[in-house]
């Protein structure tokens, strides 16, 4: 049966009373408590002074969620079959608990502060206790200033004897100051929140939570698929954390939402937010088989397509059909046309940018095709995905910044098995590009060289200087083979290499250069040397889909 959805008014009191006891809960995948003593007192003032100060959402359910406790507090309702979740009010119920109260536990963050009104301005201040008991100059707290938690009764069973009748006592022969107490302390006994309940299932419980965010800020899909799945045997956090750290020791981390986004296309086919929350019942069950599909995934990529770690990885989405692919698959060995059929699924997905936008249903499509890989691989899928062809203009353009086109011809480059130019050996491109910065690569033009010595020419501005980090410029060598280059011409360490190495055209056709002369590389022309590389790599590029 659908839940339902309804709006009540509840007062302040009785939310906070019911957060203390524990009949109101607050889900793990809220945020921490962030607010600030300024930011409180804005929420204050506008008690005071009768302004909006927002509704509240409460989801109730029987699903039980993995909580926190902001507070400290030691809750004393027993658990009943339904729970009722904060969703959106935190902050705010949680800010006002906090200052009308002195039984914090000490470990709160409010527990170090307290509040005042003071009658005469109309104003709220606030200071740290340790000010108030420590330091030999203390704020002076005239007798005019209304400490917070004494202004209601809430925590007093016997309110003649209470603060606040204390304090209507006090200022009785100061008729205004004791008409603006009564006034302050009106507004915040009778304070209600419009209070939203449903008990509609998780997924459309946080699209309202989104609408009536006033900042338009998504829960955490992480923090929120921690709390939907924990039970006493699985903590979703825990098995995260296990696999960051086992993919990171292999420089091949991913982020913690593309986890999700596997299990997600694996379970549901799909993976937008709605999907991923819709497989949180098949997430424990299936946590072995889905990571080891994850983990199969990376190897892939890493043997047939040469993604040298997790930084050079086009794009994460891409492991979501490929995760897919091997879950379905299990244990047995893929033929000739699976691992031809993922390649040309990788390489054109890749090199077309695919996933710039409409991600989710490209997945959908994606794993459509997969599923055809799996029951007919010899039949024709992804052809249609090169829609955007690696062309000298594209090439020239992107720049060492980390876009997805930029990881994918980085990619080719190690695909192409490049060679030191010093010795024809083959670079090692494991260790050393596990760690390395985009930025960080060698530029075959170095950038040095390029600002010290062709600043001055005519066209620098608009034929130079824009493409000194041009993927055209990049070369895979090791580090230490850079720097035996540094910020030197290249006519003069081209020339070394020349000396040195008897074989340096094989070197060179290894990295997209065809030779030195008609690559403007012996005159040091940087343009003449852009414009042919990047004709060359296109070129190969081009080549190389076509036999996908």
């Amino acid at each position: 049966m659908p839940g339902s959805t309804e709006i009540q008014t509840l007062s302040f009191i009785g939310l906070i009373s019911d957060i203390k006891s524990g009949k109101i809960r607050i889900p793990e995948f809220q945020r921490d408590y962030i607010w600030s003593p300024d930011q409180i007192v804005d929420l204050l003032d506008s008690v005071y002074h009768g302004y909006p100060v927002g509704s509240v959402l409460i989801w109730k359910t029987t699903d039980r969620l993995n909580e926190r406790n902001p507070l400290g507090l030691t809750t004393t309702t027993q658990r009943s079959s339904e729970t009722q979740y904060l969703l959106d009010g935190q902050q705010r119920l949680i800010s006002l608990y906090a200052i009308l109260h002195n039984n914090l536990n000490q470990s709160s963050r409010l527990a170090k502060y307290i509040f005042y009104f003071n009658l005469k301005d109309g104003k709220f201040y606030f200071y740290k206790k340790t000010d108030l008991n420590t330091v030999r100059e203390k704020p002076k707290i005239e007798d005019n200033f209304v400490a917070m938690p004494d202004l209601l009764e809430i925590n007093y069973q016997n309110r003649s004897s209470s603060p606040k009748a204390q304090l209507i006592t006090k200022f009785s022969g100061q008729p205004k100051q004791l008409q603006t107490f009564i006034g302050l302390a009106n507004q915040f006994s009778n304070l209600e929140f419009p209070t939203i309940l449903t008990s509609q299932d998780l997924p459309v419980a946080c699209k309202i939570f989104e609408r009536l965010n006033n900042t338009g800020t998504q829960l955490t899909i992480v923090d929120l698929m921690v709390a939907v799945t924990y039970n006493t045997t699985f903590n979703l956090r825990t098995k995260l954390n296990d696999l960051i750290s086992s993919l990171e020791s292999n420089n091949f981390a991913i982020s913690e939402k593309s986890v999700l986004q596997c299990a997600a296309a694996i379970n549901k086919k799909e993976i937008n937010r709605e999907s991923i929350i819709e497989s949180r019942s098949n997430i424990a069950s299936n946590w072995k088989k889905t990571t080891q599909a994850i983990r199969l995934s990376l190897d892939f990529v890493r043997d047939e397509c040469s993604v040298i770690s997790g930084d050079f990885l086009p794009y994460e989405i891409v492991l979501a059909p490929l995760s897919y692919f091997f879950y379905k698959k299990g244990n047995r060995r893929l033929n000739a046309q699976e691992i031809s059929k993922l390649k040309k699924y990788f390489w054109t997905s890749s090199l077309a940018e695919r996933y710039i936008q409409g991600a989710n249903a490209k997945v959908v499509e994606d794993i459509k095709n997969i599923d055809t890989v799996l029951t007919n691989p010899s039949k024709k899928v992804f052809d249609d995905y090169y829609d955007n062809p690696a062309t000298t203009e594209r090439i020239i353009n992107a720049k060492t910044s980390g876009s997805s086109f930029t990881k994918a011809i980085l990619c080719f480059f190690a695909q192409k098995r490049p060679l030191e130019f010093s010795n024809s050996q083959l670079v090692n491109l494991m260790p050393t590009f596990a760690n390395v910065n985009l930025k960080q690569l060698h530029h075959i033009f170095p950038v040095n060289f390029i600002e010290t010595n062709l600043s001055n020419s005519t066209n620098y501005e608009k034929n130079i200087e824009p493409y000194i980090n041009s993927i055209a410029n990049i070369a895979l060598i090791t580090a230490s083979g850079n720097n035996a280059i540094r910020d030197r011409a290249p006519s003069v360490y081209f020339n070394d290499f020349l000396r040195a190495n008897s074989n340096l055209t094989t070197a060179l056709h290894s990295h997209f250069i065809d030779d030195l002369a008609s690559f403007g590389i012996t005159q040091d022309n940087f343009e003449t040397f852009l414009k042919m590389r990047s004709q060359k790599i296109a070129d190969e590029v081009t080549t190389f889909v076509q036999t996908l």
